[in-house]
């Protein structure tokens, strides 16, 4: 690339991070009219818009599913559906497991939530029998990470992993439900 473009090419970069310092400091760019909507869209194409607010109190829990295969024999083995070979199957299953977390306390949305949570744990579980054939039992547990603010950090509370379902699964049984 010749070197006349480079001033250009400074003067845009430095554009792009006055719009990222707008993004984190919540600037409302529909402020400035029609020329603060293509900023806008620009930001939301880039990704230049946004807070990265880490350690805001609405930063939310984060999920994981663990597998707990039980053998013939009584031994117990951690397993687990990701297999590392593909980044974006890593992902769904991360996406699929976090549809096991509750989103409300609401009564009515927790009995909905329980029933999405059994289907999706039975059928992660019938996968988990399905790749270790010698599994008589499986043990899904999902747990969910907490974090915590800035405030409650200095007050000495740490961010942790919590259980907040249990589901057994047993081939050719009924199986059994404990909800945290």
């Amino acid at each position: 690339m010749s070197s006349r473009f480079y001033p250009a090419l400074i003067v845009l970069g430095g554009l792009h991070l006055l719009l990222v310092i707008l993004g984190a400091s919540y600037t409302d760019l529909f402020a400035f009219g029609p020329v603060g909507e293509v900023i806008n869209y620009y930001g939301e194409m880039t990704g230049s818009n946004k807070s990265y607010g880490f350690f805001a109190p609405g930063v939310g829990a984060q999920a994981r599913t663990r597998f707990e295969m039980i053998d013939a024999s009584g031994k117990s083995t951690q397993v687990s559906l990701e297999n590392s070979r593909s980044h974006e199957a890593d992902l769904r299953i991360n996406n699929i497991t976090s549809q096991m977390t509750p989103d409300s306390d609401e009564v009515d949305v927790e009995e909905a939530a329980r029933d999405l949570r059994r289907s999706v744990a039975a059928s992660l579980a019938g996968k988990v029998f399905g790749r270790f054939r010698t599994a008589r039992s499986v043990i899904v547990h999902v747990d969910e990470f907490n974090p915590v603010n800035m405030p409650e950090y200095r007050l000495g509370q740490r961010p942790k992993w919590e259980e907040i379902y249990q589901a057994t699964f047993v081939q050719d049984q009924a199986a059994s439900e404990v909800p945290k």
